[in-house]
């Protein structure tokens, strides 16, 4: 059917193993960019779990604090509150910051007054900390693995 001389058949083999070597470096070199994309993924999304458990620890402490210095404001109980304050504020926005913090400072200041008005103030400022706090754990699930 094809008859080749032999210089042909030389050639063609030749172009052939070519393209196999050209083929197989091609597959090391995806697989290399595969493995290296894969890795720096898992890297950020580990990140961002170990970003996100300390967060929501941070936050859960504060809360927790909060709720043993308003139940009783002793000298112990206000540093854990300073200590879990400082702590959430570790992992905040500059604006979640500042609600945090103002949630704080109406905590300290109210510590003895228990009138309706102090605990309608104490309230809003434990919302828009929870809010705040709740906000900056849904801006972790918007991230992106690039």
């Amino acid at each position: 059917m094809f008859n080749f001389d032999p210089p042909t058949i030389a050639v063609i083999t030749s172009l052939t193993a070519l393209v196999s070597a050209l083929a197989a470096l091609l597959n090391v070199v995806v697989a290399w960019l595969t493995a290296r994309f894969n890795s720096r993924a898992a890297y950020r999304l580990e990140s961002s779990k170990l970003y996100f458990n300390a967060q929501t620890d941070a936050f859960s402490k504060l809360m927790s604090a909060a709720a043993a210095f308003r139940t009783d404001p002793s000298a112990e109980n206000a540093l854990q509150l300073n200590s879990a304050l400082s702590y959430a504020v570790l992992y905040c926005s500059e604006s979640s910051r500042e609600v945090i913090s103002r949630y704080g400072q109406v905590l300290i200041s109210l510590a003895h007054d228990h009138s309706e008005q102090s605990a309608i103030k104490l309230a809003h400022a434990q919302v828009a900390a929870q809010i705040a706090m709740q906000q900056e754990l849904s801006a972790l699930q918007t991230i992106k693995l690039k």
